[in-house]
């Protein structure tokens, strides 16, 4: 959101995706036309697909591309069962795959595509990070990947790897409580 209000700042119109429709809605009104909601959960193969779509519709041309969701779990890797571990690898890796595969296209010369990874990626602090930080990690090697691919274009591709943030995403994951304190 942060990112959102310096970029419309400085004058670009943004596309916002998420879930929370009540922030999307609010967001809207906030920066009005210089904001564009896109509803979207992102494990969801079809309505990925779709918000792709619209956004491709609606912006001919993209400059800048941040894959910063990210689906959290507290769970040890055997602990995580198929449908846990389907659901965060679509939202932390696929997704960004996908996004940045149907929006290269639109990506011009000096676009700039920026995954959000984590620390987490290089360093597990707990065995129940593993599955996030699973995730993590394979999105660094793919954007490594999508820079080479993409810097013949003249496009670059950046990776951002916060340390631990505190976040209200934590607050909906299933047992971090005594880690988070």
């Amino acid at each position: 959101e942060a990112l959102a209000a310096r970029m419309i700042a400085d004058g670009a119109v943004v596309a916002g995706l998420g879930r929370n429709v009540e922030r999307l809605d609010a967001a809207a009104s906030r920066w009005g036309d210089a904001f564009h909601p896109v509803r979207v959960d992102l494990a969801d193969k079809a309505d990925r697909r779709a918000a792709i779509a619209r956004l491709r519709e609606r912006f001919p041309r993209v400059d800048v591309v941040v894959n910063d969701a990210a689906e959290i779990v507290y769970a040890t890797p055997l602990d995580l069962d198929a449908a846990g571990w389907s659901s965060i690898v679509e939202t932390n890796v696929l997704a960004a795959i996908e996004l940045v595969s149907g929006l290269a296209p639109a990506l011009g010369p000096d676009a700039h595509v920026v995954n959000v990874s984590s620390i987490n990626a290089r360093q597990i602090p707990a065995v129940r990070f593993a599955p996030y930080a699973l995730t993590k990690a394979a999105l660094d090697r793919v954007t490594e990947g999508l820079r080479l691919e993409l810097a013949l274009r003249g496009v670059k591709v950046s990776l951002i790897a916060p340390g631990l943030v505190d976040t209200p995403a934590d607050d909906r994951v299933t047992g971090f409580d005594a880690a988070r304190a």
